[in-house]
């Protein structure tokens, strides 16, 4: 009996945890970023390699005026994606800056 009760109480708490990253999924991850280009009409994006894979036509129909690209940090680290992401930058006429 006590074993049972153990195995359902474990089932219940998986299934209340995934409720609650549903319900978090559904109404707190926000789908974009609204920028208020009343208050901030010339608005730019900063990207590293952390960021991950970019987009940069999309970034460019997006009204983003320029990028911000990470090119090293301290003595050692240097960003393995700086050259593409410039490249990319360039290619698609998006003002850009390390």
């Amino acid at each position: 009996m006590k074993k049972g009760c153990i195995v359902i109480f474990g089932i219940t708490l998986i299934a209340v945890a995934i409720g609650i990253v549903i319900i978090y999924r559904v109404f707190f991850i926000p789908n974009g970023i609204e920028i208020d280009k009343i208050k901030y009409p010339i608005t730019g994006i900063d990207i590293s390699e952390h960021t991950g894979k970019v987009d940069f036509k999309k970034v460019k129909t997006q009204s983003i005026h320029f990028v911000f690209l990470k090119a090293s940090e301290g003595e050692n680290y240097v960003d393995k994606n700086f050259e593409k992401y410039y490249h990319e930058s360039k290619l698609n006429k998006i003002p850009v800056g390390a």
